[in-house]
């Protein structure tokens, strides 16, 4: 099975010879003006040099620029050959990009992992993180956690896969909307295709107990919402006080035994895991730092990057599924069991 933290050290050589970037490119809409001069490098090398930023976390482009040039391996996983881009072509790069551009590309690797059978015998479970910005951030906005801790910036919410921990789908928005607003219009809108192959649970924190999500949930994608009872603005303080015609019991069965419930939605942990991993190994985590050193960030350039460390993990995470299906059978044994 493909687990997150068996690929953070993925060899880039792996990942080169497992990855069709042109299938990813070619979701890149092309320009239509061909007039002036023809770019030295396409569109699948310049996506490469993206991910490779975020796998290395090479967090400026002068630097990626420079390591490009001076890196054999760097150059190869690339495909270039003599010249490499300057910092402002891996720049205007990255700010042509739409936000749903890149999302289209997450999409797309999402299906293909999906065709790939990582997600076989799997369920999923959600959460938001928050992503702290700068007051001068244009983007950002202020809001609070389900703890009521105040910060400034934006929610990411995600849709992962239990087993995998992958994020399948996502939802960013300013802080002020809030995760209740961002996971209904998640479970709303959902990318994510053949929900039949999954299993019957979705897995979601407390913060999410109201009547539209869990109504979604069990009658839009025919599974059962395991979220815990939370008992804000009610008088019934625990879950085995609900009375029998509670509509969370038509949607959650065996929501008032507390002690079972809780053990059986230990899955929904591995969203957090993910969420935290994608702060330590990719460049999510430097956002606020970056925003504040350079000014002038924009609330695309973050909207952006979020999504690039999204597709740097999937990108990782095929590579090994690929690497591990080429394996013979007795080894494959031997990984799995390790």
């Amino acid at each position: 099975m493909t687990k997150l933290r068996s690929i953070k050290d993925i060899e880039l050589e792996i990942i080169q010879k497992n990855i069709d970037w042109e299938i990813l490119a070619n979701i890149i809409p092309k320009k239509r003006s061909k007039v002036g001069r023809k770019s030295d490098y396409s569109d699948g090398q310049m996506l490469r040099v993206m991910m490779l930023q975020d796998i290395e976390s090479i967090e400026y482009d002068t630097d990626m620029a420079r390591k490009l040039k001076s890196n054999p391996s760097y150059k190869e996983f690339c495909g270039f050959i003599d010249k490499t881009p300057a910092h402002d072509k891996i720049s205007r790069f990255k700010r042509t990009l739409k936000p749903k551009t890149l999302k289209k590309i997450h999409e797309k690797m999402d299906q293909i992992l999906e065709k790939s059978r990582v997600f076989d015998n799997d369920e999923l479970c959600g959460d938001g993180t928050k992503i702290p910005l700068p007051i001068h951030a244009n983007i950002g906005s202020w809001g609070a956690t389900s703890g009521n801790d105040k910060f400034f910036g934006l929610w990411l919410m995600t849709m992962n896969s239990t087993n995998t921990e992958l994020v399948r789908d996502f939802n960013i928005g300013t802080a002020k909307i809030g995760q209740v607003v961002l996971m209904k219009g998640l479970i709303h809108n959902t990318s994510i295709t053949e929900m039949e192959r999954l299993g019957n649970n979705v897995y979601l924190d407390g913060i999410f107990d109201d009547h539209e999500t869990r109504q979604h949930i069990f009658r839009g994608w025919n599974k059962i919402p395991k979220i815990p009872y939370n008992p804000r603005n009610s008088k019934i303080k625990k879950a085995k006080d609900l009375p029998d015609d509670n509509w969370r019991l038509v949607f959650t069965p065996g929501i008032r035994n507390e002690e079972k419930f809780k053990k059986d939605c230990r899955p929904r942990t591995g969203v957090e895991r993910e969420n935290s991993r994608l702060k330590q190994w990719t460049l999510i985590g430097r956002i606020h730092e970056k925003a504040i050193r350079a000014f002038r960030t924009t609330g695309r350039y973050i909207v952006n990057q979020m999504i690039i460390s999204m597709i740097s993990t999937q990108v990782r995470a095929l590579a090994h599924r690929i690497q591990e299906l080429m394996q013979p059978v007795a080894i494959q044994y031997t990984l799995k069991n390790f």
